[in-house]
């Protein structure tokens, strides 16, 4: 065995070992998730206010285009996605 993988096992059974920890873990993990969503749910309206700020330049339009149709899938991503999630669950337990 590598060092890597003591490293890896020993940390599992620290982890597992304590349901205190495993639930500091488990709370650390969803505050992130939770960042991640609302940044990502930012960054895409910003991106469809710049596609619409860059239509506006002389000669940029087509590029406009672009950043606004990129900026609208990051909106249905990121906040379809965890309606979609949540849905499921709904459906099928979890």
């Amino acid at each position: 065995m590598n060092k890597k993988s003591i490293l890896t096992i020993s940390l599992f059974l620290i982890v597992f070992s304590s349901d205190a920890l495993a639930r500091d873990i488990v709370s650390a993990s969803n505050a992130a998730v939770n960042t991640v969503k609302t940044v990502a749910q930012a960054l895409s309206v910003l991106g469809i206010v710049g596609g619409g700020v860059v239509m506006q330049l002389p000669g940029l339009g087509d590029v406009g285009k672009r950043v606004a149709a990129s900026g609208l899938i990051g909106c249905v991503c990121a906040f379809g996605a965890p309606a979609f999630i949540s849905l499921m669950k709904t459906i099928f337990g979890g």
